[in-house]
């Protein structure tokens, strides 16, 4: 069994890490997914929280998936997204085809890890629904010096409670230094809530601070004090420091198929002519477009071209515009409906 999340006791300004379950006690309830997209639970035989990178990968803490006494195989975790309560309509889950763990974690029982993050490689990618999945992207260092950050997870809103109510919770959180954390700067990094702490379920999950251009995502949460205390250091691992941020945006070249940041829109260019754009692709080698009657599936154009003419008989069709694009890794497709009517 891995073990889900570390609580820690101290001892003057001593830090001895006991493993145990991670979730938000004393945090705010969310309501509307829209406010953090980006969140997903994991299912790794048991609870942990991560954040979803591009639409293939998921960040989340190595302790996770990686113990002392095994390291769990990709068919063993799932993750979900789409939905703030685990488990409820709409949730996408998807399978992982690969587990990436930091090769200089060193999962142990009697010490903090401060480099305890871990890539989880999707089988399948997430779709990207404005207002409920979307991914986010790592910030830069100074991003984690700054106040105040928000912390997004699901778990225990109180230290060993039956059953964990499994709500995603968000709480506010201030950097703050410990002799702990100044010995495992840059990487290991220390927040204080004055009112709130995670707690089991929290693990892995996103620490995140919203800037003028976007939420990015800075921090990846770790350890919380014994019995989830409030207004205690609380361990993160600076995942927007640049060794680790250079590691997760290819950890051990890990072949991913392209991901699809942003769908296609179908635009008039004039009053004839249909404009498949707006797509954003990432990692394709090869796109291709195809212009597809919606109402009997019959392929009308394929080529490099985005746009099309369609002819007067089908005018007042419903038109889809859908580009496939492929690398060596795979394929995926975006699509956009046409309702134009000239």
């Amino acid at each position: 069994m891995i073990h889900r999340t570390l609580l820690i006791t101290a001892v003057l300004v001593v830090c001895l890490p006991m493993p145990t379950a991670g979730a938000v006690v004393g945090g705010v309830a969310v309501v509307d997914r829209a406010s953090a997209p980006w969140a997903v639970s994991i299912d790794a035989e048991g609870l942990c929280s991560g954040t979803l990178i591009d639409p293939w990968r998921v960040v989340t803490a190595a302790h996770c998936v990686a113990d002392v006494d095994e390291t769990l195989r990709p068919d063993q975790v799932t993750v979900g997204a789409g939905v703030v309560d685990v488990g409820s309509p709409g949730q996408e889950v998807r399978p992982v085809r690969a587990i990436v763990v930091h090769p200089s974690h060193k999962p142990t029982r009697d010490r903090i890890d401060r480099y305890d993050v871990a890539v989880l490689v999707l089988a399948v990618p997430f779709p990207v629904i404005p207002g409920r999945i979307a991914p986010i992207p790592v910030g830069a260092p100074q991003d984690l010096r700054s106040d105040p950050l928000e912390l997004f997870g699901w778990g225990d809103v109180a230290h060993r409670t039956a059953p964990v109510p499994l709500r995603l919770h968000t709480l506010t959180a201030v950097p703050t230094r410990t002799v702990r954390c100044e010995e495992g700067l840059p990487s290991l990094a220390c927040l204080i809530s004055k009112d709130s702490s995670g707690c089991d379920g929290d693990s892995g999950a996103g620490v995140v601070r919203r800037t003028a251009s976007g939420p990015v995502l800075v921090a990846v949460y770790n350890f919380a004090y014994l019995r989830c205390d409030r207004g205690k250091p609380q361990g993160v691992t600076n995942v927007s420091e640049p060794g680790l941020a250079r590691w997760i945006a290819n950890p051990n070249d890990v072949a991913l198929a392209p991901s699809i940041l942003r769908r296609p829109q179908v635009n008039a260019q004039s009053s004839t002519t249909l404009v498949c754009s707006g797509a954003r692709i990432r990692g394709a080698t090869s796109t291709e477009t195809a212009w597809v009657q919606y109402r009997t599936g019959r392929t009308l154009r394929t080529g490099a071209s985005r746009r099309f003419t369609p002819t007067p008989r089908l005018r007042r069709e419903a038109i889809d515009c859908i580009i496939t694009a492929s690398n060596d890794a795979g394929t995926v497709q975006a699509s956009a409906i046409s309702t134009y009517r000239f």
